[in-house]
């Protein structure tokens, strides 16, 4: 959830706009939901939560 609120607020920022909720991120945020996940640590707990398996 952490990195979900973390794409919300960097798309507010940018384009002034949050998402609806339960509706999927455009091409946009599905870009910057990518660079959270790889550059936020996420990526990292989600990897030794879940034994090296991506879940999202």
């Amino acid at each position: 959830m952490d990195s979900e609120i973390k794409r919300e607020h960097i798309s507010l920022h940018q384009t002034h706009m949050l998402s609806a909720p339960g509706s999927l991120p455009d091409s946009g945020g599905q870009k910057i939901f990518q660079k959270v996940l790889l550059n936020s640590g996420n990526l990292e707990i989600q990897k030794q939560n879940t034994g090296g398996r991506e879940t999202k």
